[in-house]
């Protein structure tokens, strides 16, 4: 078993249930420490935003197997878990992530 290393002074992935504008959604992983928040173009249409407020994609993404994913764009949303909100740039990827 892989234990988490403290020492990189970072707080582990945290896997969360949270409810956003009625709808359940159950898998989310918040971790402070990627250099990137994706979320797919599935779960975006979930939260009825419309894709017009997508901006172009700024970036290319590669995943483990080193294979360029399609990014649809770009999003600032306000991201709340409890007490605390933060504005977070999401990047819509094509697909659904599993």
């Amino acid at each position: 078993m892989k234990h988490w290393n403290s020492s990189l002074g970072i707080d582990p992935p945290l896997h969360i249930v949270e409810n956003v504008d009625g709808k359940m959604f159950k898998r989310i992983l918040i971790d402070e420490g990627s250099k990137i928040n994706i979320i797919s173009t599935t779960t975006f249409q979930n939260l009825n935003i419309p894709f017009l407020h997508i901006k172009p994609p700024t970036l290319q993404l590669k995943d483990f197997n080193d294979t360029l994913c399609p990014i649809v764009g770009s999003i600032f949303v306000p991201i709340t878990v409890g007490s605390k909100t933060i504005q977070t740039i999401l990047q819509v990827i094509e697909g659904d992530i599993t």
